[in-house]
């Protein structure tokens, strides 16, 4: 969620609701999967990332894309299992986790070279 920090900040006119949008319908169909993931809808993997954010009663847009990240993640669900419960991991990550982050970080960081 620092990605989308950093897009908010080089880009103050983006709402939080267009940000969050970004992040997930609009990130999953750049990455050419939008017709299985990105959105809760039929038909699409309902992984789920459930994170502990400031007062949501105002706006939750803001809250999450304002709060969200590592510190503040509290549940994974993802293809119908928990990975991560109350703050905890419940699998070993994949021997290539590790590259496969390093490889999203640097595919972010590629695309919002534009916005700087």
């Amino acid at each position: 969620m620092e990605e989308a920090r950093t897009v908010r900040a080089l880009a103050p006119g983006l709402g939080a609701e267009q940000v969050t949008r970004m992040v997930t319908e609009d990130g999953a169909g750049a990455l050419g999967v939008g017709d299985a993931f990105g959105a809760l809808a039929p038909g699409r993997h309902a992984d789920l990332a459930l994170f502990r954010c400031a007062d949501v009663s105002r706006d939750p847009y803001e809250a999450f894309v304002g709060g969200a990240g590592r510190a503040t993640l509290v549940s994974v669900i993802s293809a119908g299992r928990w990975r991560v419960r109350d703050g905890s991991l419940l699998a070993a990550l994949p021997p290539d986790a590790d590259r496969a982050l390093a490889e999203g970080r640097d595919a972010a960081r590629e695309a919002l070279r534009p916005l700087a």
